[in-house]
């Protein structure tokens, strides 16, 4: 039966390199790191406008872009809520609607989660809001995951 490998373990488990390559230590056995953003939507505060932004964390120099988590305690309807940052707002997550409450949503582009390069730079990650505005009131949480050495 074949065995396969992620592209992570090439060279390293898989036998092809001769002495055994060592594994990158920001993907394979790296440390999670978290920044939480909770946006009451009725604090006028929070960007609610289609078109608007609102800061979710930042991924620090020499890290790399492991994933959002999103939850909501209401229905966001018809909005729309894209991640990336202010030159690529959908960068790290394409929009998308988020219409069941209390149900935490992975968001991550395949790109940008198998990108190897890690960040060259500090880098903002924002949420940008489309198709509608969001509600008057709910809780929305976006936990912005990174990893590093």
């Amino acid at each position: 039966m074949a065995k396969g490998f992620p592209i992570e373990m090439y060279g390293v488990r898989d036998g092809a390199s001769v002495p055994v390559q060592k594994a990158s230590g920001i993907v394979v056995k790296s440390r999670q790191r978290v920044d939480r953003a909770t946006f009451d939507l009725s604090d006028a505060r929070v960007a609610k406008a289609v078109g608007d932004t609102n800061y979710v964390g930042t991924i620090p120099k020499g890290h790399r872009f492991a994933g959002i988590r999103l939850t909501t305690s209401v229905t966001l309807g018809t909005a729309t809520l894209a991640f990336g940052s202010p030159g690529a707002p959908n960068a790290y997550g394409n929009a998308a609607t988020q219409t069941t409450p209390d149900s935490p949503r992975l968001i991550g582009k395949a790109t940008a989660l198998a990108a190897d390069p890690v960040m060259t730079e500090d880098t903002e990650v924002f949420l940008t809001i489309g198709a509608a505005a969001l509600p008057g009131a709910g809780i929305v949480v976006a936990e912005l995951v990174y990893t590093g050495r």
